[in-house]
């Protein structure tokens, strides 16, 4: 033990060494250094190293020259520095975009002392820690093996919203790590807390324990829920077979490289119906059928995900998956079982996991200290979720003030239904064919109920694993109940699990969100033989079924869900216009004359999801992606006729998307005129009659060469700058002499 805390003492001290040493240099080591700094401040040492594990010097060695080798390249392979990040163009002057903040964990009460387990020790034959803070670990909330690709180790960063890739986690020579994020992290991946891998490895459900406020910016809406990535691999990048669809560079081209900030993932769906997620895990065989729905679906799109703010399980189905690029929610069946009620703690997951044979899944109950077990396909419908009254929504005028909070409104009897129950105003889609369904009378049983905070789960060969995050040990569990042993792996702090099996040989994974560190236990891959607890279905409970459907009009929804297309003029406030004003409608104003508008800057009235929907990444209203590198972002939108951004203080030399310039030239010694027209056209002319040149440059994704426009900034009319009209007569005085 003393040794152990020696080595973690010297491990922090070269840290702040290296640290101080590079500041001198101006290198920003921030994020991976600061986590690692701020666990050794919050917790005195830097604990983490059991006195039964089992650590060798070439653990020490190995670590220390993966941190060399990051030091030395600035990645995270040792083997050498990644690809450059695609070279982009100067972005245009925009007003100063708000630099988005690091998120930290929630702090958690002191929990109440576990008792010493009374289990034997279970067998293992060595712990060590495989990645740390030095390489990108922030506060790791889960650790998930990809289906498709064993050797890769997915960590659910909550600390910095994202997600750190471990390839070949225990093989030292071939060990190198990725980070991957959403270019709108700030949304899709905010507090990600779980992972879940379909069975085939082609997609992966993000679960987020956000309220949705943008990193402070706006006031939490709960519009949170799965998201969902298509992640097979295709080399070093994930998208489909053959086809890396969800791997995009910021200005969402092609990716050249791996990895943040080279790559991004971009989502291919996401629904928004559980805010504070705990937990969530994937159902391979699920078919859905009855309810709202008509026929039988089996998508494999099938979730089961946790919303903390109401303390309920719920079933999401995607169905079809509306892609990359796309907003098209309206094919999803989504089951709320409002009878299977689960406690969040802040900062502790509630993870869950599927016993695909038997058809039952386990889930973490940290506020409640226990392990459920719930029928996957058990439940009877009730009714529809949604508020169908306009006095349930608070965006509409007849609107009761009080009768609903946090999404759900109960507080007044004309939003409650006969059953006592309440609804929902806060949903994805109104289209008729989205379902979203209460659902009760679900066959339930109480698992585990000797642990203060259960958080991770991990089945295998009959036995279930659960993390206590309280005291850092594994329980282990028999199918019919009982404790067979525990595993003390680590310290308070102890999140996800997740188990793969090579031969005789098991590696169980383990994360702790404090120490920021992911660690592995290796235990035997022998069977245990034992009969499970039963799980009697719940047949007493007789529910009505009311198939009576909401009949959505524009009133519905918090206003931005009454259409399926928000356009990009409700992020600008074009001149004689109020701000976000569809001017393409009153004004009959043309796409290139929106572009040209001054962006809102009255962001308390604005909706971020709507700023996203519309196509921005970039916005004085939207956290800054480029905070990273202390640079200014600059929205791409207008310039490449998609949504991307570049990270630069310079400004944007482009056309605007789908803009066409035509210059005419006459070899002349008279003095050239100028003008620009209202559709773009330059035309430059003399008095003398002579051999006439034109060129005509249209933009396109691939271009090269531009001779570029400069707007005015604000309004809906043409301008030209000075350093336009410089370029043109070089132009000019160029042709001139090759005449």
């Amino acid at each position: 033990g003393s040794f152990m805390s020696y080595r973690n003492q010297m491990l922090l001290i070269h840290a702040r060494m290296e640290i101080t040493a590079f500041s001198c240099f101006g290198v920003l080591l921030g994020t991976v250094y600061g986590d690692f700094l701020k666990a050794a401040s919050n917790d005195g040492d830097l604990p983490g190293i059991h006195t039964k594990e089992v650590w060798h010097e070439r653990d020490w060695e190995e670590r220390g020259r993966r941190l060399a080798g990051r030091r030395r390249f600035g990645g995270s392979d040792p083997s050498g520095p990644t690809s450059s990040p695609v070279p982009s163009p100067t972005p245009t002057p925009s007003p100063t975009p708000i630099p988005a903040p690091i998120p930290s964990p929630t702090p958690n009460p002191a929990p109440t002392p576990s008792p010493i387990p009374s289990s034997p020790i279970f067998p293992s034959s060595s712990t060590s820690v495989v990645a740390t803070a030095g390489i990108g670990v922030s506060s790791p909330m889960d650790v998930k093996l990809h289906t498709a690709a064993r050797n890769q180790l997915w960590v659910a960063n909550y600390g910095q919203n994202n997600v750190l890739v471990l390839h070949n986690p225990q093989d030292p020579s071939q060990f190198k790590s990725r980070i991957w994020k959403d270019r709108a992290e700030y949304h899709y991946n905010d507090k990600i807390t779980a992972l879940g891998f379909d069975d085939k490895g082609e997609t992966v459900v993000a679960c987020l324990a956000s309220r949705n406020d943008y990193y402070g910016i706006f006031r939490a809406n709960h519009f949170m829920g799965p998201t969902v990535y298509e992640v097979y691999p295709v080399g070093e990048l994930y998208g489909r077979a053959n086809y890396p669809v969800a791997s995009v560079t910021a200005a969402g081209e092609n990716c050249t490289g791996s990895g943040f900030p080279n790559c991004y993932l971009i989502h291919s769906d996401m629904l928004h119906e559980s805010p504070e997620c705990m937990g969530a895990v994937h159902d391979p065989d699920a078919i859905t059928q009855g309810g709202l729905h008509v026929g039988t679906t089996r998508s494999n799109h099938v979730y089961y995900y946790s919303d903390g703010v109401r303390g309920e399980l719920l079933r999401f189905d995607t169905e079809s998956l509306h892609g990359p690029g796309t907003l098209d929610h309206r094919t999803a069946n989504i089951r709320r079982y409002v009878d299977v009620q689960l406690k969040r703690v802040p900062g502790i997951p509630g993870h869950m996991v599927l016993d695909k044979e038997m058809r039952i899944l386990y889930i973490a109950d940290p506020g409640n200290s226990r392990v459920l077990r719930i029928l996957a396909d058990g439940g009877n419908f009730k009714r529809v979720a949604q508020c169908i009254p306009d006095y349930c929504y608070p965006s509409h005028d007849s609107y009761i003030p009080g009768s609903c909070t946090d999404g759900y409104c109960a507080g007044n009897s004309r939003c409650r239904d006969s059953d006592g129950y309440g609804c929902y105003h806060i949903f994805t889609e109104t289209a008729d064919i989205f379902e979203y369904e209460l659902w009760g009378c679900s066959t339930q049983d109480v698992f585990v109920t000797n642990l203060e905070s259960p958080s991770g789960l991990a089945l295998h060969k009959g036995r279930l694993f659960v993390s206590n995050y309280a005291t850092g040990v594994i329980h282990v569990y028999a199918l019919d109940g009982t404790e067979v042993g525990h595993l003390p792996v680590s310290n308070r702090g102890l999140t996800g699990l997740d188990v793969a099996c090579e031969g005789s040989v098991c590696s169980l994974f383990f994360a702790n969100a404090l120490l920021h560190e992911v660690g592995v236990v290796n235990i035997s891959n022998e069977q245990l033989n034992v009969s499970m607890k039963p799980l009697v279905e719940n047949a007493s409970c007789s529910v009505v079924a009311n198939l009576t459907r909401p009949a959505f009009n524009v009133t519905h929804g918090p206003g931005y869900q009454n259409t399926m297309v928000v356009k990009y003029s409700y992020g600008k406030h074009c001149d004689g216009h109020q701000a976000g004003e569809d001017v393409e409608v009153v004004a009959a104003a043309s796409q290139l004359q929106v572009f040209r508008c001054a962006d809102r800057t009255d962001c308390e009235n604005l909706n971020g999801d709507a700023l996203l929907m519309a196509g921005y990444l970039c916005h004085p209203c939207l956290p800054n992606p480029c905070a990273f590198n202390g640079t200014s972002c600059h929205d791409l939108k207008p310039y490449r006729c998609h949504p991307g951004f570049h990270c630069s203080n310079n400004s944007v030399d482009e056309l605007y998307c789908g803009q066409t310039t035509t210059i005419t030239a006459t070899s002349s010694s008279s003095t050239s005129t100028s003008m620009i027209t209202q559709t773009q056209t330059l035309v430059t002319t003399s008095t003398t009659t002579a051999t006439v040149v034109t060129l005509t440059v249209t933009w396109t994704r691939t271009h090269t060469t531009t001779y570029t426009n400069t707007p005015t900034t604000g309004g809906m009319g043409s301008g030209m700058g000075v350093y336009s009209m410089v370029r043109l007569l070089l132009l000019l005085t160029s042709m001139h002499q090759l005449h």
